[in-house]
């Protein structure tokens, strides 16, 4: 009965391959120096102790492979996070704006675009020298469609042998629909280009950036004219 009751729990260790053989009451255990000895009394021993040395567990150390997340067979990779939408573009800015031939002219000007549609323009420049001068000032920005959007300004400096003020300044916050509706285009891809003219027509201005937008490679559709102001 006690060889029938062994023997169940050695096929049970196999069978969940845990080693149940590591109880073995130590009246039945033996020397490792008798592995291998059928011992008178005991029939099964050797192959009791055959078993305890083929199935007891081994151990390794630690791995961090052990705690890996594993994704099961087949299941799709976990989705990319969304990006996040762009709102707003800019502020973009000339710098400080200086005209050649000793012209005693200079400003600069600013830019911001938001996704409703919304916008501020806003510029000043400064006569420092004894003529007066009319200023015009385009920038022309492109969407990746090619529709181009105008933002203009112009207003006159009076210089020293002229009463008035010497200085032109605007500052323009409005909204447009045409820029919330091509707001994608814009932030798919965009080009701008700003010109900066003394005594000259607002409207050559306009036509002079989107010239050389062209030349330079970019793909004008449509102008839109969002804002054309008289400082």
């Amino acid at each position: 009965m006690a060889n029938d009751v062994l023997q169940a729990s050695t096929t049970q260790s196999m069978v969940a391959g845990e080693s149940t053989m590591r109880r073995t009451p130590a009246s039945l255990k033996a020397p490792d120096n008798t592995r291998g000895a059928v011992l008178p009394g005991h029939p099964y021993l050797k192959q009791i102790l055959d078993l305890h040395h083929a199935y007891s567990p081994v151990y390794r150390p630690y791995s961090p492979a052990d705690y890996a997340p594993v994704t099961p067979s087949g299941s799709p990779p976990p989705p990319t996070p969304p990006t996040p939408q762009v709102t707003t573009l800019g502020p973009f800015n000339t710098n400080y704006i200086a005209f050649d031939n000793g012209v005693p002219v200079g400003g600069s000007v600013s830019l911001t675009l938001h996704s409703d549609g919304s916008y501020s323009f806003n510029g000043s420049f400064h006569d420092s020298g004894a003529p007066s001068y009319d200023v015009e000032f385009s920038w022309v920005i492109v969407g990746a469609s090619g529709t181009a959007y105008s933002f203009t300004a112009s207003g006159h400096m009076a210089g020293t042998f002229e009463s008035g003020s010497r200085d032109c300044i605007w500052t323009k916050s409005d909204k447009n629909d045409n820029i919330a509706l091509h707001w994608d285009e814009l932030t798919s891809g965009y080009t701008w280009r700003w010109q900066a003219y003394v005594n000259w027509d607002v409207q050559s201005a306009v036509d002079s950036v989107v010239s050389a937008l062209k030349t330079a490679g970019t793909v004008i559709a449509a102008v839109v004219a969002v804002v054309a102001l008289v400082a």
